[in-house]
């Protein structure tokens, strides 16, 4: 029980942070997905068979399904029902478990840190706001590139 509560604690603290975690959440939530799918499937073709049945609808499958379940025909269509909208609620689950994962990745892929220092910018980007264009405009913003790590730009008009 220890294992399990310091398994937990560690997931909740920690989360998926490499390519593995990510790739496995991935592949819980399309089985997850998957598996809600077929089960909706099934439980909306067992509602049907009851609602040819209803509707005129013959043949001996048909016939040895409602006679399996005309005992309690209602409360089993309700069933029915009930267990499709849950399994509907498990498949939109499983959907977004995929998109979480899939943002969780992309969050992690996307983590740059810039170290700068944003006053001393601040105040070149004032007086470069402040000159004509001409060398000493084109030396200035080519000084901010290197302090933000931005690779140089080609052209006139010293582009950031």
């Amino acid at each position: 029980m220890n294992s399990l509560r310091q398994w937990v604690r560690h997931r909740a603290h920690h989360g998926p942070v490499t390519h593995a975690h990510v790739s496995r959440q991935r592949r819980a939530a399309l089985w997850m997905t998957i598996f809600a799918a077929a089960r909706t499937v099934a439980w909306l073709l067992c509602m049907l068979i009851i609602l040819a049945h209803y509707a005129g609808a013959g043949g001996p499958f048909i016939h040895a399904f409602i006679a399996t379940s005309s005992s309690v025909l209602f409360v089993t269509l309700i069933s029915f029902y009930c267990n499709a909208s849950t399994d509907a609620a498990n498949l939109m689950a499983g959907i977004a478990a995929l998109f979480s994962a899939d943002s969780h990745a992309a969050v992690l892929a996307g983590d740059v840190a810039v170290s700068a220092d944003f006053t001393s910018l601040e105040a070149d980007i004032a007086r470069l706001a402040g000159l004509q264009p001409g060398d000493e405009a084109e030396a200035l913003a080519a000084e901010i590139r290197r302090e933000l790590g931005a690779p140089a730009a080609s052209g006139a008009g010293g582009r950031m």
